[in-house]
């Protein structure tokens, strides 16, 4: 009898809550957490919100959690992650900070909707799931008694407690304390919000044993230049903790990378890709830059790997913007990757590829003599640079081995580091995002292990995020009259990949100094999309003589293109000589700028890409390129000559 009324108590409290929550919901109707419309569910979206929220996914850089626009392998890190590296160890954003995610952080901050916490946690979580495997405990960036005190409560640490309920971690809210008050981060900028909070946080002396050894998640509401975070995870060290990861609910992307980042989901095609990958006989696929290389017989297939989107992520599916603007602005680039074959059928106007931007710009070429001390080559090319920039230049290219000229093959290996300790790279990361220019460093040695080097360019953007890379293709083995002998291939690895990239208002090809000698090159960039094209070289003074002025101008009046040439000049540290004469050309071959010697120099032009647009309609030569087949005709008396001797 107990039991049955034990029984008929529990559901009667069972149907009194099922009521009690129905009137709940009329009464307090469940709204999006965006908007505050009413919705079907608690801590849902509204059909007008969910759009706009862009959740955050690989691939991203392994420590700064910055999306690339395509896989580019594990473990690859962004330009800004090896130019300056963080104090944390990862870092980690649910969304993007925009659009509801925006609102929903405002409305916790600002206007005491704490009950936004748990549901902003569970993205949290999603993206969080690789830290929380490692992570001994939770800690929350912490506030100012003063500003807690007016604000009543902490917004990181709601997001900490109820993410770290979600995760089965300690929560440790006291593990760091904020030693003074500090002006508010919103509107300075990078330098000043490290400045800002520079020595303002420390881990109390009763609090540095449940720190030390341990890993530890430090959580905020929004990264943007990551710079209090930095400070707290610099305090957690010290104390020490052994290892510091970040996790946000948003993150602020740049605007133009915003728009790549949702394109990157949303769009489902662009007629040009902007990585062409160049097949070559017997050809296999180049996996460390996420390609499949297919070829047939007299035919150039272009194909993409199955969820990649493009070129380096180096960046994105949008154009960037090269007109010139103050340098605090960020910005990203790219196009998306085409279909199969697309590169094949250029447009009947002429123009290389929907989407892609046309107008002006100005155009810098670095004339340089590098020596053998990378760190005094950087500082050559830095001065350089920045007067390039102060003459109006958004675009910036240094020549090839901008970074050592050694010939000497032991001594090169000596010197060369890898792409995240090269000193040229960094330098140019820093003063692109510094000026707020597209700097192209036209090629620097860069460590492979063992003994092979790539001889590979780098193109950064006016963030300072590095938009793509190549490593020069063809060797220049060569024994020349006056006696010197090349043999590039015996010290570095040739590249597989060639690569066009889109910087507004320009899509442009990137090749290296001997390249320019093979026509196929170019020509594939050009029904690629490709109105600009880029030669920065190290010409012997021999060749160059010969044949450098030629070469340049036909591969523009051929292509139909502008062609950007930073060169080498003069008489080196170890005893090469190279010709000099930089050269900036239009699409019918006219010489627009040129330093008429060996010195280091700077030239510069303006670029319309609507010439090479028009250049192109007016000889379609890309359009009436036809397929055809090879056939050697040999009279028989000749085969036998030939057999006889």
């Amino acid at each position: 009898m107990s039991r049955g009324r034990a029984g008929g108590m529990a559901g009667f409290w069972n149907i009194a809550g099922a009521v009690l929550a129905g009137a709940g919901d009329i009464l307090f109707p469940p709204v999006c957490v965006g908007c505050r419309n009413r919705v079907s569910c608690p801590g849902t979206l509204c059909p007008q919100c969910w759009p706009t929220l862009q959740l955050l996914e690989k691939p991203w850089c392994e420590v700064m959690g910055t999306p690339f626009a395509h896989e580019m392998g594990e473990g690859f890190l962004s330009a800004e992650a090896i130019a300056d590296p963080p104090p944390f160890a990862r870092a980690r954003a649910a969304v993007a900070y925009s659009g509801a995610a925006r609102r929903m952080v405002q409305n916790l901050k600002f206007r005491d909707q704490t009950n936004l916490a748990p549901w902003m946690a569970r993205w949290m979580l999603r993206v969080g799931s690789e830290l929380i495997a490692d992570a001994n405990m939770v800690v929350p960036v912490p506030l100012h008694r003063r500003r807690f005190l007016a604000r009543r409560f902490n917004q990181s640490a709601e997001l900490a407690r109820a993410f770290a309920r979600l995760a089965g971690l300690p929560f440790e809210p006291l593990a760091v304390t904020r030693t003074r008050a500090t002006r508010r981060q919103v509107g300075l900028p990078a330098r000043e919000r490290q400045e800002n909070v520079r020595g303002a946080f420390r881990v109390p002396e009763e609090a540095r044993i449940m720190v030390k050894g341990r890993r530890i998640i430090v959580v905020d509401d929004v990264f943007t230049t990551g710079a209090t975070v930095s400070a707290v995870a610099r305090a957690l060290k010290r104390a020490g903790a052994r290892e510091v990861d970040v996790l946000t609910f948003a993150r602020v992307l740049p605007a133009r990378h915003l728009r790549a980042y949702i394109d990157r989901h949303d769009r489902c095609d662009d007629l040009y890709p902007h990585d062409v990958q160049l097949l070559r006989g017997s050809q296999e696929s180049a996996r460390p830059q996420g390609r499949e290389l297919h070829r047939t017989r007299r035919k150039l297939l272009v194909r993409a790997a199955p969820g990649d989107g493009g070129t380096f992520g180096r960046s994105d599916d949008v154009s960037a913007d090269l007109c010139r603007r103050r340098p605090c602005r960020r910005v990203r680039r790219a196009s998306r990757t085409g279909a199969i074959g697309a590169a094949r059928s250029p447009p009947e106007d002429g123009n290389a590829g929907r989407g892609i931007a046309m107008g002006r710009f100005t155009a810098a070429a670095l004339q340089m003599r590098s020596g053998m001390d990378p760190e005094k080559n950087a500082s050559d090319f830095e001065r350089l640079v920045r007067e390039a920039a102060a003459r109006g230049a958004t675009y910036v290219q240094s020549p090839e081995m901008t970074g050592a000229l050694v010939r000497d093959r032991k001594q090169l290996l000596r010197l060369v580091r890898d792409e995240t300790r090269d000193v040229v790279a960094a330098t140019a990361a820093r003063l692109a995002a510094e000026l707020g220019i597209y700097l192209h460093v036209g090629s620097t040695a860069i460590a492979l292990g063992g003994d092979k080097v790539a001889n590979r360019a780098f193109l950064f953007a006016p963030d300072g995020s590095l938009l793509a890379t190549y490593d020069k293709i063809h060797m220049f083995d060569v024994d020349l009259d006056n006696g010197e002998s090349w043999r590039e291939s015996a010290t570095y690895q040739p590249g597989r990949r060639a690569v066009v990239v889109d910087v507004e208002p320009a899509r442009l090809g990137l090749s290296i100094c001997y390249d320019v000698r093979f026509p196929a090159l170019y020509r594939a960039q050009a029904v690629a999309g490709a109105q600009v094209l880029t030669v920065p070289a190290a010409f012997t003074r021999q060749t160059g003589e010969a044949h450098w002025h030629m070469l340049l101008r036909a591969r523009a009046i051929e292509n139909g293109a502008f062609l950007v040439a930073a060169a080498q000049g003069g008489r080196h540290e170890d005893g090469r000589e190279t010709f000099g004469h930089s050269l900036i050309v239009d699409p019918w071959g006219r010489i627009l700028a040129e330093a008429d010697h060996d010195s280091p120099d700077i030239i510069t032009a303006e670029i319309d890409t609507t010439e090479s647009i028009e250049a192109r309609r007016k000889i379609p030569n890309l359009k009436n390129a036809g397929e055809f087949e090879l056939e050697v005709v040999a009279p028989r008396r000749f085969v036998e000559q030939r057999q006889a001797s």
